[in-house]
């Protein structure tokens, strides 16, 4: 089963800390039963999903925008909250049912709250399954060297003008003024090849 969701032996471990987490805060909390069974499956159902992403092997990007894995997320927690408030129902009628469907009743009640984190697992696939892949970053290569040992006193002269002029495009975060240089060298050189 760990392979069909395609969860390792420390998310199976994971899973069990985050449940065992959930019912050290589900003690803790008591006397109130439900707001008890509610904290408790909410707090190790986002102490899993952290573990998952964390631990994820991100070789997808994200799949969604960030507006879309919000309510993503968001619907997760409602799923969450309906199945919680499930266990309190079963936890409520416990005591209006007959003796024999009480038996079937509890463990169906113990199964369901601790399973219930376990759609972290399926969030995290929700998340992580883009078709994008990430963005490798490619060393420079020799033809752009080879542009720019090539520039003339002119290429010089008009990439000193293009870079005092008082509103040319920002570059991108992190770039150095001479991989600056190099993208403009390129571009300058192919608009050379497609005017001639």
């Amino acid at each position: 089963m760990g392979s069909w969701l395609d969860l390792k032996s420390l998310d199976i471990a994971g899973y069990v800390v985050s449940d065992i987490i959930g019912l050290i805060v589900f003690f803790w909390l008591m006397p109130n039963i439900a707001l008890a069974v509610i904290v408790s499956i909410f707090v190790s159902f986002h102490l899993f999903l952290a573990w998952l992403v964390i631990t994820a092997e991100h070789e997808t990007g994200f799949s969604l925008p960030v507006v879309s894995t919000l309510f993503t997320h968001l619907a997760c927690i409602v799923i969450v909250y309906f199945c919680s408030t499930l266990v309190i129902v079963l936890s409520g009628a416990a005591l209006f049912l007959p003796i024999y469907l009480l038996i079937i009743l509890r463990p169906i009640r113990y199964i369901l709250a601790i399973c219930i984190p376990g759609i972290a697992v399926f969030e995290r696939f929700w998340l992580f399954s883009g078709k994008v892949t990430k963005k490798e970053v490619l060393p420079v290569t020799a033809p752009i060297k080879a542009i720019v040992a090539e520039a003339t006193a002119d290429d010089h002269a008009k990439w000193l003008r293009f870079v005092a002029q008082q509103k040319r495009p920002f570059p991108r975060p992190g770039t150095t003024l001479q991989s600056e240089y190099e993208r403009w060298m390129v571009a300058r050189t192919k608009s050379r090849l497609t005017v001639s």
